[in-house]
């Protein structure tokens, strides 16, 4: 759903989120997590005061929308805009790299093993590419499983995801889709880049355990930031937190994440879903590698990982 913003008549904004319902109740997430959607909530005119219009949302979310329960994570919010509300905050940590300096400078600002990682990838023959084709979610899709695996989880999003977002938005501009071959012309990585206004966002990238000692992250990592300032982006956000993000030099950044309930009661139960949720997900995960080693007892993947 998309909510138009309007001061005095004139409009001034967009809001954007979704309302599902959950044992009766109307919530509105903007977004929920698991929705892989990275931040939402407004888009307003330069000037317009955040934390009146976040006041005024909540009131319309829980009288005239009807909802028990909301949340936003908005990357211009501040925490003072959130003061005075029933509510808990959460954040979402992440690294960004501003995109505005000269490239030598953001490539010498990543760590010296981050740099030589770039270099071998290139010398061991590792070609990245732009992609467009149907089967690049597939590719993705695969890479992702095997990355979740290690941990012993499943993705938090299906591959339908994955193939609806290439369906809608292969080729067009500001969506980047990148492959990592080796020689032989295998995809051993893949990543989703995001770019719009000046914001370009890594929506997802994943790789093959088997293919780690050729080093295709770091230059797909990097040539995704060149390709986010060829199409003029200030500011590449890496897409959340991760030790393994700190190497590409980015700075780090903490995004409020408003969570209001109408009443107390219901951000427990939010908490509570939250946790089964997660048990739920690493139960799939350990049913499905004890399905697969017993099936494939001796697969060359396993074997390499």
């Amino acid at each position: 759903m998309c909510l138009l913003v309007s001061e005095h008549g004139r409009a001034v904004g967009y809001f954007t989120g979704m309302i599902v319902t959950r044992l009766g109740f109307r919530i509105l997430g903007s977004p929920f997590p698991g929705w892989s959607t990275g931040y939402m909530g407004f888009n307003l005119a330069e000037g317009v005061e955040r934390g009146c219009v976040l006041r005024e949302f909540i009131r319309f979310a829980f009288h005239d929308l009807r909802c028990v329960h909301t949340e936003v994570m908005d990357r211009s919010l501040v925490w003072s805009d959130m003061e005075g509300y029933i509510s808990t905050f959460g954040e979402e940590r992440g690294y960004e790299i501003d995109l505005r300096c000269p490239e030598n400078q953001i490539f010498s600002r990543m760590t010296h093993q981050c740099r030589t990682n770039i270099r071998k990838a290139s010398r061991s023959g590792v070609i990245i590419e732009e992609a467009a084709d149907a089967g690049f979610a597939d590719e993705y899709y695969d890479q992702l499983l095997d990355v979740f695996s290690k941990q012993k989880m499943i993705p938090t999003y299906p591959k339908s995801r994955v193939k609806e977002l290439v369906r809608t938005f292969a080729g067009q501009p500001g969506v980047v889709l990148l492959r990592a071959r080796d020689r032989s012309g295998l995809c051993i990585a893949s990543a989703i880049l995001l770019c719009k206004g000046t914001l370009a966002y890594l929506w997802g990238a994943a790789s093959y355990r088997h293919s780690q000692f050729l080093r295709p992250n770091e230059l797909l990592y990097w040539t995704a930031i060149q390709r986010a300032r060829e199409l003029g982006m200030n500011v590449f956000d890496m897409g959340g937190d991760g030790e393994y993000k700190r190497k590409y030099g980015g700075t780090p950044i903490c995004v409020p994440w408003l969570r209001a309930s109408r009443h107390p009661f219901v951000g427990r139960l939010r908490e509570i879903a939250a946790a089964t949720n997660e048990v739920k997900l690493r139960a799939a995960a350990m049913f499905r590698v004890t399905d697969r080693a017993r099936r494939f007892p001796d697969s060359a993947l396993d074997r390499a990982a």
